[in-house]
């Protein structure tokens, strides 16, 4: 795959279809800094804005992949690669879904912490605990996100998966 090619092949269709990069952008829902960086080579559009970038311009995620049209293309590829893009757009979804669980759950133990303090009754026993179990919860669980989010998170979780298939085939 040459990143270069696939960069001038995005740029071309693009001034093919009289658009600027800022109305392409517009139309996709993304900055029009993304739409210059996909175009100049330094990074790509992901699998679901790829399939939308083909309906669009009228070739295959494939030829975009190829960066130039192919002569003759087939709708059971289409189909495959629409399939494809759904099941990461998906995928996309229920997980921005759990980490916005998690952002609200963080954020409710530590206004119950901020809470326990403002009333001042952390010097009891039991309050203490909760409060210091609610900040430490609460930053554990930003710090998680935090690190699911960033550009690690696709390593991190193809590690997690690694680990319970492991443990999986032992049992």
């Amino acid at each position: 795959m040459n990143q270069q090619k696939i960069a001038r092949f995005l740029k071309q269709l693009r001034q093919e279809s009289g658009l600027t990069q800022e109305q392409l952008a517009e139309q996709l829902g993304v900055n029009p800094r993304t739409v210059s960086r996909w175009e100049t080579a330094r990074t790509m559009p992901d699998f679901a804005l790829l399939v939308e970038l083909g309906r669009r311009y009228g070739v295959t995620a494939d030829e975009l992949l190829d960066g130039e049209r192919r002569t003759q293309s087939t709708e059971k590829e289409e189909t495959a690669m629409e399939k494809i893009a759904e099941y990461t757009r998906q995928e996309k979804q229920a997980l921005t879904r759990r980490f916005h669980r998690l952002f609200w759950a963080a954020g409710l133990l530590l206004a119950v912490a901020i809470a326990l303090q403002l009333a001042e009754l952390t010097d009891r026993f039991p309050c203490n605990f909760l409060s210091g179990l609610g900040q430490g919860a609460a930053l554990g669980m930003l710090l998680v996100g935090a690190l699911f989010t960033s550009r690690y998170g696709v390593r991190i979780r193809a590690c997690k998966q690694a680990l319970i298939r492991r443990f999986l085939h032992r049992a």
